[in-house]
């Protein structure tokens, strides 16, 4: 009993000394020419771009205590930054996989595909350390009437303890 309550006092002595968060990818997506069917005519309507189902890994971690590691809340959001975008184009996002987490963290949400904006929303929640989370991207809005350029845009993604 003495050695639980010790164990105890010192899981609930520490505090979050930090949370981290990594991502590991990029994607550069291109519609072949082939989605045209006769010359003059758009894209096939409803075209969508999808990225790998794990173009990014997402890993993330909560520091300190082994009471905050196990049993903090975190929500990961997102949201984009624009750097040559057009407004038509939409850019989704969804969280494919689980990674691998600690043994008794959980992870929920984020698996339908949702639209990233300049404006940051919830992406995805849980507990504990996770790493590998996959995460695939979709663009939809695609036309020949969309000037021709390079369009660019990065997705940010910020861990908050809950």
């Amino acid at each position: 009993m003495k050695i639980l309550y010790i164990f105890l006092l010192i899981c609930l002595g520490q505090s979050v000394f930090g949370q981290y968060i990594n991502t590991v990818g990029s994607w550069y997506p291109s519609v072949s020419s082939s989605t045209i069917s006769d010359a003059g005519l758009d894209y096939t309507s409803g075209l969508k771009v999808q990225s790998a189902s794990s173009q990014t890994s997402i890993s993330l971690s909560l520091e300190g205590g082994i009471f905050n590691i196990l049993f903090n809340n975190w929500q990961v959001e997102v949201n984009r930054f624009d750097s040559n975008w057009n407004s038509n184009l939409s850019l989704e996002v969804r969280r494919t996989s689980n990674g691998s987490g600690t043994i008794f963290g959980s992870i929920s949400g984020g698996t339908i595909f949702q639209e990233v904006t300049p404006n940051s929303k919830s992406f995805f929640n849980g507990v504990g350390n996770y790493s590998g989370i996959g995460i695939q991207y979709q663009i939809s809005g695609l036309s020949v009437l969309i000037p021709a350029d390079t369009y660019s845009t990065t997705v940010m993604f910020t861990l908050i303890d809950i």
